[in-house]
């Protein structure tokens, strides 16, 4: 199983608090982007099932709710 991750980038603030808490799934770039938006390296992604309590961590520590969490299970993962 694995965990997919999907950042909404109209809600994320970049604030480096999922950063914080997960630094080895989340990197924030702090740059801002020409509509005001923050510059972010992906916004979906997948990671082990073994990596998820640092996941939902850094989805707790969201402060917009700008990122969505779901457990994919082994027959949906290409």
């Amino acid at each position: 199983m694995s965990v997919e991750i999907t950042i909404r980038p109209h809600v994320c603030g970049g604030c480096p608090h999922c950063e914080a808490a997960a630094p080895e799934v989340f990197k924030v770039r702090g740059v801002v982007t020409i509509d005001g938006r923050f510059a972010l390296s992906s916004t979906r992604g997948r990671v082990p099932l073994d990596m998820a309590d640092a996941v939902i961590r850094a989805f707790k520590a969201c402060p917009r709710g700008g990122i969505s969490v779901r457990v994919v299970p082994p027959w949906l993962v290409k």
